[in-house]
Order: C-alpha cells, then sequence, then structure tokens
C-alpha cells in the first residue's frame, strides 16, 4: 500500500470510485425508467461501458496492472465513439439536419466528439506497444478533457475517469525536496482535479519550504496558507526573509509574492516559490535526499524529469521484462 503515499494515485482512486458509483447509478436508472428503444439502449450502453471502464482502471490502480488499465482505455473510446454516433443519431432524429445552417455546425460538434475517442486510442496504442512516442498522450488526454468538459458543461463519470488517467500519466512525486516540480504539468493537474491538486501543491511547498529552513510547519498554517490569501501573503514575505538568512543564493522575492497574493493571484506566487525550491533541490547534499524520497514516495527521480510516462501502469508489458531479463542473468 505504499503507493498510496502518492497524493496521484490515492486522487485517482477517489476520482474513478466516484465515476464507477455515478455509472452504476446511471445503470439501473435506465433500466428502470426508459422504455426498450434505440435511445434507451444508446443511454444503457454508455453507463455500462463507463462503469466497466471505472471498474478496470481501478483494478489496474490496485494491482498495479496495465493489461487493466489498457482495457479501460479502450471501453472508454468505444463509449465515446458510441456517444458521438448517438448525438449524431438523435439530431437527425430531432430534425436539426433539415435546417442548413445548423448541419455544419452538428458535425462539427460531432468532430469533437470524437476527439476523447481519438485520445483514449492513442493511449491504449501506447499501452500495448503499437505506438513509441510518448510526448503526445499527455497533450492529447487534456485537449480531450477540455473538449468533454465543453461538450458535456457539466462533471461527468467520463471526466472524472480521464482525470484519473491524466492524474496516472504525469506521476509527480510533489512532496520530495529532491525532486524538481513541473510548474506546467502541476497546473493541468489542478485544472483536471477542480483546483484540489493546487491545494495539495501549495501545501506541499509549504512543507519543503520549511524543512529548507529547519523548521515543521504545524497542520493549521499549511491549511491557512493554501486556503487563505492574507496568511499568505504574510508567510511569503517571512519565510523569504528566512530563506536569506540562511545564505542559500536565493533572491528575496517575499515583497513580490506578498503582493501577488493580496491581490489574488497567489498561482503566480507559488510558481515563484516552487522555481526557487527547484532550485534548492540541485543544491540539496545527497545524504539529505535519501531519507526524503523513502517518506515521500519510492519515485525514482530521474523518472520524474524524463518526461515518460509511469512505469507501473503505462509503460508495456515487454518493454518491462525485456528490462529485468538482463539483471537476472547476471
Amino acid at each position: 500500500m505504499s503507493k498510496f503515499k502518492n497524493c496521484n494515485i490515492t486522487l485517482s482512486v477517489i476520482f474513478s470510485a466516484v465515476a464507477l458509483i455515478s455509472g452504476l447509478s446511471n445503470i439501473f436508472y435506465v433500466a428502470d425508467r426508459y422504455p426498450l428503444s434505440a435511445n434507451s439502449f444508446f443511454l444503457f450502453s454508455s453507463a455500462l461501458l463507463i462503469f466497466l471502464s471505472a471498474l478496470m482502471l481501478l483494478l489496474g490502480i490496485f494491482a498495479s496492472g496495465k493489461k487493466f488499465i489498457s482495457v479501460s482505455s479502450i471501453l472508454l473510446c468505444l463509449q465515446s465513439f458510441l456517444y458521438a454516433v448517438y448525438y449524431l443519431y438523435a439530431s437527425s432524429y430531432s430534425g436539426l439536419y433539415y435546417y442548413t445552417p445548423n448541419i455544419l455546425a452538428e458535425f462539427l460538434h460531432f468532430i469533437m466528439l470524437l476527439l476523447p475517442a481519438a485520445a483514449y486510442l492513442l493511449l491504449a496504442l501506447y499501452s500495448f506497444n503499437i505506438i513509441k512516442s510518448t510526448k503526445i498522450i499527455f497533450p492529447a488526454l487534456f485537449i480531450a478533457w477540455i473538449v468533454l468538459l465543453l461538450t458535456s458543461g457539466r462533471i461527468t463519470a467520463e471526466l472524472l475517469i480521464l482525470s484519473s488517467l491524466i492524474l496516472l500519466t504525469k506521476y509527480a512525486d510533489i512532496k520530495n525536496p529532491a525532486v524538481k516540480v513541473k510548474m506546467g504539468e502541476v497546473f493541468v493537474l489542478s485544472v483536471v482535479t477542480f483546483s484540489i491538486y493546487y491545494v495539495l501543491w501549495s501545501i506541499f511547498s509549504a512543507i519543503k519550504t520549511e524543512r529548507f529552513l529547519d523548521k515543521k510547519a504545524t497542520l493549521s498554517e499549511l491549511w491557512l496558507f493554501s486556503l487563505f490569501f492574507p496568511y499568505s501573503a504574510y508567510w511569503y514575505y517571512t519565510r523569504y526573509e528566512e530563506l536569506g538568512e540562511k545564505d542559500y543564493g536565493i533572491k528575496n522575492r517575499g515583497t513580490v509574492c506578498m503582493v501577488l497574493s493580496l491581490v489574488l493571484l497567489f498561482p503566480i506566487a507559488l510558481c515563484i516559490l516552487q522555481r526557487d525550491l527547484n532550485k534548492l533541490s540541485e543544491s540539496l547534499p545527497a545524504e539529505n535526499k535519501e531519507p526524503i524520497k523513502e517518506e515521500s514516495s519510492e519515485i525514482n527521480p530521474e523518472a520524474e524529469s524524463s518526461g515518460e510516462l509511469h512505469k507501473d501502469f503505462f509503460v508495456p508489458e515487454m518493454s518491462t521484462e525485456a528490462t529485468k531479463e538482463p539483471s537476472e542473468e547476471e
């Protein structure tokens, strides 16, 4: 259970569990309320695929099973494609296509609905080692998330599952002072978790700052810093003063961060702090890195900065076995 020390996995489990319950409730709702028809078939199939994909994702997380998550991606691809076809069917059935100006708009909407299916397909192809590049996976999933939110206009079970997949693809160890945090990726994770990840990011940034100051933050201080901007302004000013006294070579940006917090630009202030924490992580002595790594998680810091998808969930089985064989022979 040590993997659940990483907040990405914990949030992914929570989101997937909510999606699982939502999918199951939708199955019973459609079966109970809708008469047998093409419309009820589409709705029931969609709810069933969402339920199964959430179930496969949870099984994959708990068992570190890449095949389960690959199956989940395929089921999501089928569900997304089915929903797009259903939208096209419903539009034509309602008579929208009888009006020429609506034809192009409805067709473009149909294409947008297919974008999430394309993202799921890319992830599944990568999981089965059919495509090699990882650089396109994370942007594709995030674009699919944005499209899904815009087309649905609300938080859906599919959106929560997609958030879980994005959390797993970027397995950031934001607890570890020895690991550099990529601010762009953390911002994306904050968006797809509806700002939950931002709160965690701010809390762990404060904890790491206190460690560099040889202090231990209290729980009340951490929550005030992450949620109460007047206190965060005070915190930035005082902590940068103390960092200057430690002679870490960090410029005193306390006044700038304080002003940014007071004018509600606290994400920018946090980015400034994170940039300085990344610089401090480079100068962290080797003897101070090991215990922090063991406390926070089992993640390899070198893997964090490589831009690869997390190996426990997305690297194909063939590649992991290939890397293990030489060590066994030795």
